[in-house]
């Protein structure tokens, strides 16, 4: 299974949001399967969701179009049960890696990652009126956009344990410029996830 570690090593946080940027370090056939080809900066897409950013945890890691479990904002659902990722969050996400979007500061790191929550519709973050106006901004930036696809921007499911009884971390935005038979792969292995996570919610 690839896998990737998290942490905060040149990174900007905003502490008074909880979210910010964080450093993945993708494994050799996590970089394999993407086209990612070192450590690189990403975001949360879950507000309510955890992830222990020390480095040294190993996260098992699955490539998909929509974030697991969440707060229950499934709207519009993906083929899996999940959260579809939205075209203007990936919009956005793309816009920063390419550096259209540049982050120089813990305040601007929340701002975006505030953007993101609103995009995704995130239970706390729905209300555009409480944004700061540099969150409004790239809110609106996103929907003048009107991006139409997600194009190669993915969702990086994070979870450890047992396969058949996963434990479901964080969802972290990745981008994926080959389109490689290991995307399909890691697609089956999110299948097989949520398929488990099906027959438990129906017990």
């Amino acid at each position: 299974v690839p896998t990737c570690k998290i942490d905060r090593d040149g990174a900007y946080w905003n502490t008074n949001i909880g979210g910010g940027e964080l450093r993945v370090l993708p494994s050799t056939d996590l970089m394999a399967i993407t086209g990612e080809t070192a450590p690189f900066y990403s975001f949360c897409l879950e507000f309510s969701e955890s992830i222990v950013a020390d480095g040294i945890m190993v996260y098992n890691a699955a490539v998909l179009k929509e974030a697991i479990l969440g707060d229950g904002n499934l709207d519009p659902v993906g083929p899996l049960g999940g959260d579809l990722l939205d075209p203007t969050t990936a919009w956005l996400y793309q816009s920063y890696r390419d550096g259209a979007i540049t982050i120089g500061s813990n305040v601007e790191a929340g701002d975006l990652q505030a953007a993101i929550w609103h995009l995704e519709d995130e239970t706390g973050w729905q209300d555009y009126n409480k944004l700061t106006e540099a969150a409004k901004d790239f809110v609106d930036g996103a929907v003048d956009a009107a991006p139409t696809d997600i194009g190669n921007v993915r969702v990086l499911h994070l979870w450890t344990g047992d396969p058949e009884k996963p434990t479901h971390w964080q969802d972290l935005l990745i981008t994926t410029p080959i389109p490689a038979p290991g995307a399909i792969l890691l697609g089956s292995m999110g299948v097989g996830l949520v398929g488990w996570m099906r027959r438990r919610r129906s017990l």
